[in-house]
């Protein structure tokens, strides 16, 4: 066993080999790493251990992640219709702070009290987030899914 290895399976025989860290580096972004074993051609997959997988219990911080949206954000110049708006029709999980890396801008990115604030006021701007990392559902249609199959399949292809 190779100190800091990682293991991949041979495509042709599955037999697992171990190879360093300089060795990964050189896989492609599907896992995939082509090398020479004696003498011969290889395609080899990179095979994962349940130690990498398995989630580790987060640790509460005892205050909750702020919520953050440029887009639901305003220039300085609408700051005070947007606050007065969420308030006229109920927001009160919602405020407009200037961003931090951008001052000089006068950008205002909205801050959301939580996740279930964030998307009433979505809905409430016609603009419900359909990001399925955010609960929301996929918004590719069938045929723009087959497109993009098509040409991952184009790049992608086997010899």
């Amino acid at each position: 066993m190779v100190l800091n290895s990682y293991k991949f399976k041979r495509e042709d025989n599955g037999q697992v080999i171990e190879v360093d860290f300089a060795t990964m580096m050189d896989m492609d972004a599907g896992g995939y790493l082509e090398q020479e074993i004696d003498g011969q051609r290889v395609t080899l997959k990179r095979v994962h251990d349940k130690s990498h997988t398995e989630k580790i219990k987060a640790i509460p911080l005892g205050i909750p992640p702020k919520i953050v949206s440029d887009t639901f954000g305003c220039s300085a110049f609408q700051v005070n219709d947007f606050r007065e708006n969420a308030k006229r029709h109920g927001f009160t999980g919602v405020q407009w702070v200037p961003e931090p890396d951008f001052s000089d801008t006068q950008f205002y990115q909205a801050q959301f009290s939580g996740p279930e604030e964030k998307r009433r006021y979505a809905e409430f701007c016609k603009c419900p987030d359909k990001n399925s990392k955010n609960g929301g559902s996929p918004t590719l249609t069938e045929e723009a899914f087959e497109r993009a199959r098509a040409g991952v399949l184009r790049i992608y292809k086997a010899p």
